[in-house]
């Protein structure tokens, strides 16, 4: 168990770090907000917004931009991790060299299937929970935060559940 705790902590850690450098590296802010002006207007913005984030924002354009941005960056940094993880199976462990595309793609296709179906379950329990029925969870930092990690920890729960359901699916053997 802590060996897998400490690979899970390591590859988040140098997940959130190729992101923080994609970040900063690669110039896609122009992208941004070329896509921007090509496909939303203020109308559409203020549905996008109000569709993610489950209520109407104060400043949707900001909103919607940051989440583009957000989405371009995960673009890039999930075939660089893959790429990374690839090379170090290949380097480290000794791996055929040819074997690597497709470890690649393999890879790569479990990180985004991953990163969709945890964003998918967070966005569906924060929008499905009646967090505004709470007395004072807007006033309160407190409750406000408690709210917070109670949604991050069930929405963990709920992936690792989904997780483990799929792994028994995949090794069910069908007797003949």
């Amino acid at each position: 168990m802590g060996r897998y705790v400490l690979n899970f902590t390591i590859k988040f850690l140098l997940f959130w770090v190729v992101m923080l450098l994609v970040a900063k590296a690669v110039p896609y802010e122009g992208l941004v907000d070329q896509f921007m002006t090509d496909h939303f207007d203020y109308d559409r913005v203020k549905k996008v917004s109000g569709f993610i984030m489950g209520e109407p924002a104060p400043e949707p354009w900001d909103d919607v931009q940051e989440d583009i941005s957000i989405f371009i960056n995960t673009l890039i940094s999930v075939p660089l991790m893959s790429l990374m993880t690839a090379a170090f199976e290949v380097v480290m462990r000794h791996s055929n060299f040819s074997d690597s595309p497709k470890l690649w793609v393999k890879s790569t296709t479990r990180r985004f299937s991953k990163i969709f179906g945890f964003t998918f379950i967070f966005w569906a329990t924060i929008n499905l929970i009646p967090y505004d029925s709470i007395e004072g969870i807007n006033e309160s930092n407190f409750l406000a935060t408690t709210a917070f990690i109670f949604n991050l920890l069930l929405v963990i729960t709920v992936y690792l559940l989904i997780k483990q359901m799929l792994k028994k699916a995949a090794n069910h053997q069908p007797e003949l």
